[in-house]
């Protein structure tokens, strides 16, 4: 059955399994998360392109790609790539449960989260964020990344708060690890034009020496990178670089070219945060990788700091 992904539609129903374990997904709901409103009353932007459905009677979250991105020889890869992804087990990784091939998309199947992402908490301004919380958040990530680094995939490359889900029991998951194809080909082509802010501000948790170097692949270091710019978020509960007036392209810009042009936070200003916490991020965005501490260092820190 081939039908377009209309958001004007209200439910569908995919049936094809892309492996012999797949799931076939039910009854897809086709609203977009940026139904929810954030803050400020706009939509949070990290989760525009998930859509709803369920399997064996639980609710599932999938993100799609257009099968016109991916050459036959890719689909095969994506579908390798996911027999790895579904091999991997972590109370905070999010559950990939399989894909679904249709003739104009190809669907990746996650465990739901009903909170949204990380991005969607911290913005939404509906939950009150104690410190305890946050500090549960932080670990949650520092869980699921270290885990992540022990296994063949060996690192994660795009990790932001837009790809951290939290459940409703405020648990939080990575999700959008591995299938570095997919994720490249989901996101809208740049070719021949501009990106735009949005796009550009996704860049924001990428290490300068990716950025100085596009070709380099993520590296663990450039995971701890990208923590550091969520733990920003995480303290001041405002997106990254919401301290600067300055617009995201000049933003990555400064990040490429100086060395030490990173978020800004007043610790008089977060009486409630521990020093030793602004001390720990502002390792980790360090401008030479080498000199970041690695996720079991990171663990360590924050038990000193939260015991």
């Amino acid at each position: 059955m081939q039908s377009s992904y209309s958001l004007n539609s209200s439910r569908r129903t995919l049936s094809v399994p892309s492996l012999q374990e797949s799931p076939a997904v039910t009854a897809v709901t086709l609203e977009a998360r940026s139904t929810r409103k954030g803050r400020h009353g706009q939509p949070p932007p990290s989760s525009q392109h998930l859509l709803f459905g369920s399997w064996k009677g639980i609710p599932v979250m999938l993100r799609l790609c257009e099968k016109n991105r991916l050459i036959d020889e890719w689909d095969n890869q994506v579908i390798e790539e996911m027999r790895l992804v579904r091999a991997l087990n972590n109370d905070n990784l999010l559950k990939v449960y399989g894909a679904v091939i249709e003739p104009a998309h190809l669907s990746i199947v996650n465990e739901y989260c009903s909170k949204g992402t990380l991005q969607d908490v911290l913005l939404g301004g509906s939950i009150k964020l104690e410190w305890l919380f946050r500090f549960s958040l932080i670990n949650d990530i520092v869980s699921g990344i270290s885990y992540l680094h022990t296994t063949v995939l060996t690192y994660h490359g795009r990790l932001s708060s837009a790809c951290c889900y939290v459940n409703g029991k405020f648990v939080l998951k990575i999700g959008d690890y591995g299938l570095p194809i997919f994720y490249a080909k989901s996101r809208p082509s740049t070719a021949g034009r501009e990106p735009t802010n949005e796009e550009m501000k996704a860049q924001y948790y990428t290490a300068p020496e990716v950025l100085q170097y596009p070709s380099q692949k993520g590296s663990q270091e450039g995971d701890v990178y990208a923590f550091a710019i969520i733990l920003q978020e995480v303290i001041l509960r405002e997106e990254a670089y919401s301290m600067y007036s300055f617009d995201p392209k000049e933003i990555l810009w400064r990040v490429r070219k100086t060395d030490d042009f990173r978020p800004k936070i007043d610790a008089k200003e977060q009486p409630e945060c521990p020093d030793s916490l602004l001390a720990l991020m502002e390792q980790c965005w360090a401008r030479n990788p080498l000199e970041r501490p690695r996720f079991p260092q990171i663990k360590l820190s924050l038990r000193q700091i939260t015991k």
